[in-house]
């Protein structure tokens, strides 16, 4: 006899009105949290009194922000209302942003950018590691991760696009603004989300859950590499028209990702993703003229999202049923680190040698290859398996 629970499950829509809330709250609070990040590039050689290294340092500070919070998420989430812990979060972000307008110290900015790692991190645990799962039909949340994270690389890309292609055309004061705007236009929708009431389970105060899940730590490092690259390749290429490219790279992978190589797990997805990557940055490095600019930036567009993809799944297929809001952040937290790694590391240079920013980034793309086929994807199979 069919069960009627697990058909109706089967027959869920993922596309209701409060998951699609929750990917534009994604989209939108990405697009201001890295439109800072591109106009600060334009910034660091005028109109601010901050040199190149004091300000890599202070970005890398946001990287570190990002982990204080973590052992308190799972009693934040459980003692207080899910929606709100995002809609207060999001709106610390904001505020600390305007306060970059009163501060002239490097200390200052460094203790900003710590509190605003730690508010970023925290808008991702309760958006895409709980209200996203949360809201979504169990059959349904494996492609709910996949496209919740899809809207995030979106967002970026379009918050890199908005600060290069506009950055010297107004103050710095003015993107302030326009980014904690964008935090604010957040709030009545984070406040129009439908979240199920759940009593407090009484869970300790620190934990590791909806932090970081140990046995999806190798696969989340080896995709930290695919970060840092992208992070390094973002920030040393100053033409808006290449997130534009590599955006159009991200769509192309999404159109081929039906195919057997790049639907499930494998070992050739990577690879394929690795070397078109490589390749576009080879082509930065030692191609000149628009049509080299933007091939690259379509390999890279492509081959991160192929290697992203797949390793995102592995680090799903790790997590057991109850263990995959944690699994799911433990990518959050390194994506994120990974990216902002890459720009603190070009920044610290000062953007002084571009070549070495690209040997760099090339260096990274092949050792995370060699790291995944090596190491990585025996030890998923052997885990997955097991």
């Amino acid at each position: 006899m069919n069960n009627p629970v697990a058909f109706k499950e089967e027959n869920a829509t993922l596309w209701h009105k409060d998951f699609i809330i929750l990917l534009v709250v994604n989209a939108l609070f990405h697009a201001s949290v890295f439109l800072q990040f591109s106009v600060l590039g334009h910034c660091m050689s005028g109109g601010m009194p901050y040199g190149g290294n004091s300000i890599g340092v202070t970005l890398l500070a946001f990287i570190v922000g990002m982990f204080l919070p973590g052992a308190l998420n799972s009693y934040l989430v459980d003692r207080f209302r899910r929606r709100n812990v995002l809609l207060y979060s999001i709106l610390l972000y904001a505020l600390l942003s305007l306060a970059w307008l009163h501060v002239t110290e490097n200390t200052g900015l460094f203790i900003l950018r710590l509190l605003q790692g730690g508010a970023f991190a925290t808008a991702l645990m309760a958006s895409g590691a709980t209200l996203a799962i949360d809201t979504t039909p169990s059959v349904k949340r494996n492609i709910a991760n996949r496209v919740f994270t899809c809207f995030g690389v979106i967002g970026m890309l379009a918050g890199f696009t908005v600060g290069y292609w506009g950055g010297i055309s107004f103050s710095f004061a003015q993107w302030v603004y326009v980014s904690s705007a964008l935090c604010f236009v957040l709030i009545p929708a984070v406040l129009m989300i439908n979240v199920c009431f759940r009593a407090p389970l009484g869970l300790p105060l620190f934990s590791l859950d909806r932090f970081i899940l140990p046995k999806t730590l190798l696969p989340g490092v080896n995709m930290m590499a695919v970060a840092v690259t992208s992070g390094i390749v973002f920030v040393a290429v100053s033409d808006a028209s290449f997130y534009i490219f590599a955006g159009v790279g991200f769509l192309c992978y999404l159109f081929f990702s039906r195919l057997p190589v790049f639907s499930r797990v494998s070992r050739l997805a990577v690879v394929i993703g690795q070397l078109l990557a490589g390749t576009g940055i080879m082509m930065l490095f030692c191609g000149e003229g628009k049509i080299f600019l933007y091939g690259s930036a379509v390999l890279i567009g492509f081959g991160t999202a192929a290697s992203l993809a797949c390793m995102l799944q592995m680090m799903i297929l790790l997590s057991s049923h109850c263990e995959r809001g944690t699994g799911y952040h433990t990518y959050q937290l390194l994506w994120e680190s990974g990216l902002i790694l890459g720009i603190g590391c070009v920044w610290c240079e000062y953007l002084s040698d571009l070549s070495f920013a690209y040997q760099l980034a090339l260096g990274i793309c092949g050792a995370g290859l060699f790291l995944y086929v090596l190491f990585t994807h025996s030890y998923f199979t052997r885990k997955y398996t097991s």
